[in-house]
């Protein structure tokens, strides 16, 4: 077992690492070991290891995600319960589900000896090798994600009530007037410099707001030389879902009530058929689709370790994927590869 605090987290010579947040939920051992296979999954084929050039780590307080047999790391996640944190813009970057793992995340990276880090939720399923999108990033970027562009009124959870976090200023400045460019942190990377920026900014209480809105306009008003950003390639990305998007209103109508109105999915339904349905189809090859959960399908965690190790070279049918998850629970034993 490798319970790594973030002094001990860095190893010279390493410049790029890959995080992974791992929330406290009510989870069957079935989906503890799912989570614990994706994990493995992103180190198989992410181009490193624990003590290797691009180092997977969790991020979480939970003992379960620790194995006997891991080969990624642990970090615990910062509580950020010091005093005066509920108050303070460390608070407002926070997400309504996720939790405090975006702001750990930042004071993370903006500590450690890293070049840059890879922020991958833990129900993002990738249909490739995770090292071919992560060396899809445009070199010298800051910040590399999806971005799509929305109105500064933009609620980003609908139906909440519009709290502290939902702001977004920089300096005296608002961010949310006109349009805005909205940030996904399902798959995004981020410089350590970038991280460094954000951080002080927060601690000195010169920027406040929600991670998706505040990403990319805090980028922005560093400028092009302290700031560039770049989009995750278009070809890479099957569905991917940013938090709190009505995803209800691309469900399929048999999920409508007699007022027509599609409910928001629960989080055993997403398996990775049904999230592919959302973007349009499931494909073969080198595809990002989120949101795709573990209590949907416990038997993720093994297609996970199959696609990461190069099977899926044609279209992943429920069959397929029977036979694949079938061979790596023997062991990844005489696993076909065709």
């Amino acid at each position: 077992m490798y319970i790594l605090l973030l002094a001990a987290a860095s190893v010279r010579g390493q410049r790029e690492a890959v995080v992974v947040p791992v929330g406290p939920k009510n989870r069957t051992e079935a989906e503890r070991q799912c989570v614990r296979q994706r994990l493995e999954a992103i180190v198989d084929s992410s181009g490193g290891g624990r003590l290797s050039g691009r180092p997977v780590y969790a991020l979480s307080n939970e003992s379960w995600v620790a194995s006997a047999t891991q080969t990624y790391g642990v970090v615990q996640q910062q509580n950020f319960t010091y005093f005066g944190y509920h108050t303070s813009p460390w608070r407002s970057f926070a997400g309504q589900r996720s939790g405090v793992s975006k702001p750990a995340f930042v004071r993370w990276l903006a500590d450690s000896k890293y070049v840059a880090a890879w922020h991958i939720e833990e129900d993002v399923f990738f249909t490739g090798r995770w090292r071919d999108l992560f060396a899809s990033a445009p070199p010298g970027a800051d910040l590399v994600a999806r971005f799509s562009i929305v109105n500064g009124t933009w609620n980003p959870s609908p139906g909440m009530v519009k709290q502290r976090r939902l702001k977004c200023r920089i300096g005296s400045k608002k961010c949310t007037s006109g349009l805005v460019t909205r940030t996904a942190w399902s798959v995004l990377r981020m410089t350590r410099r970038f991280a460094k920026r954000l951080a002080e900014a927060f601690d000195a209480n010169a920027a406040e707001g929600y991670h998706e809105a505040l990403t990319a306009q805090f980028c922005y008003s560093l400028g092009d030389s302290d700031c560039k950003w770049a989009d995750l390639p278009e070809s890479a990305i099957g569905t991917l879902g940013f938090g709190g998007e009505r995803l209800c209103e691309r469900v399929p109508a048999s999920m409508a009530n007699e007022k027509g109105w599609r409910r928001r999915p629960k989080d055993t339904e997403y398996t990775l058929d049904f999230a592919a349905t959302l973007g349009g189809k499931l494909v073969a090859g080198k595809k990002l689709y989120h949101p795709v959960k573990c209590a949907a399908d416990a038997k993720l965690g093994a297609l996970a370790r199959g696609m990461a190790q190069g099977h899926n070279s044609m279209e992943m049918s429920t069959p397929r994927q029977d036979m694949l998850v079938g061979a790596l629970e023997g062991f990844l034993e005489d696993l076909p590869s065709s």
